[in-house]
């Protein structure tokens, strides 16, 4: 009995040690973060210097699973949506996972996207997408595909299956070599089909612990929300890594037992590399150099500003599907797992997996 007790002990110490979620609320907080100076350190959520004002509002999604066939998009069930993507005329695409369609959002009327696909596929599961000019890029299971973003006629497809039989794509992203890149957390990998050999290969694999979303920057710099090491990195055009948020930690083991999973929230304010995720699944990035994530364990929307700082966006950290209409900050989320920016870079689109949604936040309203 004292050896299970002193074990239990160790256990609770190393645990509050490596900063685990352990969580202690005074009776004024109410669980409710503040708002607290932007760069000042601490251990509640800061609004970003630059969008402290940010709104957020519901666009597509009823807050149930379902396939819907209502053109109000409000009207509409989608089912588990993950990534979404904006034309330079407002309209919007949604890989609506789990109902194997592509839903476009147009003048304020929601639809199904029709492709022309190669003989005999059809989609099974679209979890990424990507615009580039007119063409629209997306990832199915063991597939990526172009089209043409107006028509969906079909421009190109790769059979991943026929080079890395067990990859099966989420995040997809494209250099301005057109050099097409996607993640495939299964095998802890991102690939890279070479516009110049036509072929696909390896471009990041070592050091990577099930990467999910992709972005690209204007150098062509790749990032990739690496979710079980519960950070944001960056790549360069060689697949070099470098950890841009979170601590790189995923767990800690003692005595050959894995006794914490080093995800959580311990604040912003600090430098990004300073603190910690929880689980993250989307990224993107501005011209400016602001890195937007989408902290899904932590049910928030952080930003990494230029300086490297790290900030709240939007979420309070609660679980729940509230808020629209008022400031993200306050807003509640059901595991976003994508964030995108539209190209005018004035809205940011999260989609918000559980809660079946698509919402958008205006960054300057």
């Amino acid at each position: 009995m004292k050896k299970m007790a002193r074990r239990i002990f160790i256990l609770m110490a190393a645990s509050l040690s490596v900063g685990c979620n352990v969580f202690i609320l005074s009776p004024s907080t109410s669980g409710t973060p503040k708002i607290t100076p932007s760069g000042t350190p601490t251990s509640q959520q800061v609004a970003p210097p630059d969008f402290p004002n940010a709104k957020i509002e519901a666009l597509a999604g009823t807050g149930e699973t379902g396939n819907g066939t209502s053109d109000d998009p409000l009207l509409c069930a989608l089912r588990l949506p993950s990534e979404t993507i904006a034309m330079n005329d407002a309209s919007l695409f949604i890989a609506d996972k789990g109902n194997s369609l592509i839903r476009l959002v147009k003048d304020g009327k929601i639809s199904t996207f029709s492709l022309v696909l190669p003989t005999g596929k059809s989609l099974y599961s679209p979890k990424g997408l990507f615009l580039r000019g007119n063409d629209l890029f997306l990832s199915d299971v063991r597939r990526l595909y172009k089209v043409d973003a107006s028509t969906g006629g079909l421009s190109w497809s790769n059979e991943i299956k026929d080079t890395f039989s067990q990859d099966e794509p989420e995040g997809i992203a494209v250099d301005g070599a057109n050099n097409i890149y996607y993640s495939a957390p299964g095998n802890n990998a991102v690939r890279r089909w070479n516009a110049a050999t036509s072929e696909l290969e390896d471009f990041a694999q070592s050091g990577l612990k099930s990467p999910v979303g992709l972005a690209i920057d204007k150098n062509d710099f790749l990032y990739v929300a690496d979710r079980s090491h519960h950070r944001i990195c960056r790549l360069d055009r060689e697949g070099k890594i470098t950890t841009l948020a979170g601590t790189g930690q995923n767990e800690q083991a003692i005595g050959g037992d894995v006794i914490a999973n080093l995800g959580g929230f311990d604040g912003d304010g600090d430098l990004a590399t300073n603190k910690r995720l929880n689980q993250p699944t989307g990224v993107a990035v501005d011209q400016k150099g602001n890195v937007f994530i989408a902290d899904s364990l932590n049910q928030r929307i952080r930003m990494v500003a230029p300086d490297g700082k790290i900030y709240t966006l939007a979420g309070t950290g609660k679980s729940g599907d509230t808020g629209d209409g008022g400031p993200a900050f306050e807003a509640t989320f059901k595991t976003p797992v994508r964030v995108s920016l539209d190209p005018t870079e004035k809205f940011l689109y999260v989609t918000d997996d559980s809660a079946h949604r698509i919402r958008k936040i205006t960054l300057n309203p």
